[in-house]
């Protein structure tokens, strides 16, 4: 689990194999001015890297793809998500999905969920004129309060001072 001050310094080691799939390094503060905006953009590059990642798991003859775990927790987020409903929708064991998902992010299937959300929720604050209470149910947060511990907890700011800085920093580009 990375610390706050890690995240918003800019400055968090991804793996080297998807850093040379990205052909070049990680953004910092000192090459963007809105460091937050732009480790967001990873999000996307590394789920099409983990499209391409795939395994057999033993005793099913079924290949599941680290895509298509992130495919069916995309088209549930809004709803209650389960490493056991997850696993049984797949046809693996929860097991075999935990492990998959760790070797290939190095999360549990609770910390991918949650970053799969506030990935959502930092689209929502950034794009849309939507409340922070509106934003956390619209990414599948079931509660405020677990929303902002988790936006704190991993952005190191609470979601209202994110929309600001946002505002604050968009009044710059305009």
């Amino acid at each position: 689990k990375r610390s706050a001050s890690e995240l918003m310094s800019g400055k968090f080691s991804i793996p080297p194999c998807l850093s040379d799939y990205l052909g070049y390094a990680t953004p910092t503060a000192e090459k963007c001015p809105d460091a937050m905006s732009a480790k967001s953009l990873f999000f996307p590059l590394i789920g099409e890297y983990l499209a391409g990642c795939s395994i057999s798991v033993c005793n099913n003859p079924k290949k599941v793809t680290v895509r298509s775990i992130t495919e069916y927790i995309h088209a549930n987020l809004t709803e209650k998500i389960t490493q056991k409903s997850a696993a049984a929708s797949l046809g693996i064991n929860p097991a075999s999905l935990s492990s998959l998902l760790r070797e290939y992010t190095g999360l549990s299937f609770t910390d991918f969920v949650n970053n799969l959300r506030l990935e959502k929720a930092v689209s929502l604050l950034c794009d849309c004129d939507v409340s922070i209470t509106e934003t956390a149910y619209l990414s599948g947060f079931g509660s405020i309060r677990n929303f902002n511990r988790i936006f704190y907890d991993t952005l190191g700011l609470t979601p209202t001072e994110y929309k600001k800085q946002r505002k604050y920093y968009s009044s710059f580009s305009q």
